[in-house]
């Protein structure tokens, strides 16, 4: 059994100054408590929790600068907002020789430091975002939105009646003899920020109704019953309940365009008009819906619809052609203009898309035109991506993003800070594409938006390096760019 809990480093700047911030967790922090035990058994909870409805209690060890970092930036600013819903705060510092790293991970499945766990009436919930305080406040506020906790269900009639009484119930079935269910806490943290007032959610560690550990989705209006198996977490949950809440093939819209654009497998999207072959077309459509829903998302979008060019347009498809099917797979996405729409002509496509008989199309943004350049930021779209980022004998940052992305606005001013401090430096350039609005092939690609690579050229050889701590601001930005580029000169 492992006896070290690891921790997470920011960034290069955090280890030079990791001691300053140490000293400063007991010195400056003076208003917050900081309990000495806090756990003494795996079987035991401390009073301190008992006696506490809301806490947050943040696990520490002085050994990571993170943590430190966290303590000294974030914490302060937490509490101010925690005050307005009376939490308490607390602070444990994980390398106390009580604190064994077994009874951390069965309790509340703490595997690194530092590890953020909201207690509410003694049930943990463990956070597992980007830690910045106006983050983990939003996540604090959903507890007390109004939305109640899963129902807990301890008897077959009972969980029948719950599907007579109710439209849709999402249902977890829990190990009544784990300690820490980390699946549950995902679970739980769903139902109280659940926007779909017509599902109820419940759960039951008494009453085996499936194998240990699952999620399934009961639709009463059709009868049917849908397994979870994705990755637990937040994002797939949300994405699985939406999609099987919705009709079979639902409009495409700002509500739906989650599921289309960032489905894990094919997503067929229907643009239709009003003439005959679109309304055959739709009626076929519908038909292979039923077959392959499980397996694909399917979605539609009629001409009439306020939403039409914008979308024909971001996809790169305002050819005029009526009516047609867009296909989305990851980053490559199909163009099927017909003739034949029928169930037959239409399970084909997805045949020959399966079996890769179907080229991808380009999805591409006109390329600039840089002699009337208005930003030092270097705009970069499909077509010129070869040419501009992996035929380049500059080194390039390159930021992943995409619009109406919340993180993505937030970057938008300190990534243009960084390239008008780079201004003079012709051998490097700052660039950005978006990954909505432009396709490429490359072996390097963004593991989510906003995201950043920085390619360097050394003797002709192209070398990509990731970014690779949590938060972007301007001077870790820069000390990224400055440590690697001196690295690769060396």
């Amino acid at each position: 059994m492992l006896n070290i809990i690891i921790c997470v480093v920011l960034a290069y700047s955090q280890t030079t100054n990791s001691q300053q911030h140490l000293n400063q967790i007991h010195n400056n922090n003076t208003d917050l408590q900081i309990f000495e035990i806090l756990i003494v058994a795996p079987n035991n909870n401390s009073l301190i929790i008992v006696e506490n409805p809301h806490i947050l209690i943040t696990f520490y060890q002085k050994e990571c600068p993170y943590s430190a970092q966290f303590i000294e930036y974030e914490l302060n600013k937490l509490q101010e907002d925690g005050n307005k819903f009376n939490v308490t705060f607390g602070l444990y510092d994980v390398a106390k020789t009580e604190f064994h790293t077994h009874q951390s991970m069965n309790k509340f499945g703490i595997v690194e430091t530092p590890t953020i766990i909201f207690f509410q009436n003694e049930v943990p919930h463990v956070f597992s975002g980007k830690k910045k305080s106006h983050i983990v406040s939003k996540w604090i506020q959903e507890f007390f939105n109004g939305n109640p906790p899963p129902k807990e269900i301890f008897t077959e009639s009972e969980f029948n009646q719950l599907l007579e009484d109710n439209k849709n119930v999402l249902f977890y079935q829990k190990n009544s003899t784990s300690t820490f269910d980390i699946n549950f806490d995902k679970f739980y943290q769903f139902a109280i920020q659940n926007t779909i007032p017509e599902i109820v959610f419940a759960f039951s560690s008494q009453y085996q109704k499936n194998n240990l550990f699952s999620l399934k989705y009961y639709k009463q209006e059709t009868k049917e019953e849908f397994t979870f198996n994705y990755q637990f977490n937040l994002e797939y949950i949300k994405k699985f309940v939406l999609k099987y809440s919705l009709p079979l093939i639902p409009q495409l819209n700002s509500k739906t365009e989650e599921l289309v654009f960032q489905s894990n497998s094919f997503s067929f999207i229907l643009f239709y008009g009003l003439d005959e072959i679109s309304k055959q077309a739709e009626l076929a459509f519908q038909e292979v819906a039923k077959t392959f829903n499980n397996s694909y998302q399917f979605s539609k979008l009629n001409i009439q619809d306020e939403n039409y060019l914008e979308y024909i347009i971001d996809l790169g498809v305002n050819d005029g052609i009526i009516p047609k099917i867009v296909t989305i797979n990851g980053q490559f996405k199909y163009k099927y203009d017909g003739p034949d729409f029928s169930v037959t002509g239409i399970k084909s496509l997805i045949f020959k898309l399966k079996q890769g008989q179907i080229d991808s199309y380009i999805l591409s943004e006109p390329i600039p035109d840089y002699t009337h350049k208005n930003s030092y930021v270097k705009k970069i779209v499909g077509l010129n991506y070869d040419d501009e980022i992996k035929k380049s004998n500059k080194n390039i940052l390159l930021k992943y993003h995409v619009k109406n992305c919340e993180l993505c606005v937030e970057l938008e001013s300190i990534y243009e800070q960084l390239a008008y401090n780079y201004r003079e430096d012709k051998s490097l350039v700052i660039a950005e594409i978006d990954i909505r609005l432009n396709d490429f092939t490359d072996a390097y690609y963004p593991r989510q938006t906003p995201d950043i690579i920085l390619f360097l050229q050394k003797n002709g050889k192209r070398q990509a390096i990731f970014w690779n701590f949590e938060e972007m601001t301007l001077d870790l930005i820069q000390i990224f760019v400055e440590n690697n580029i001196h690295q690769v000169n060396q």
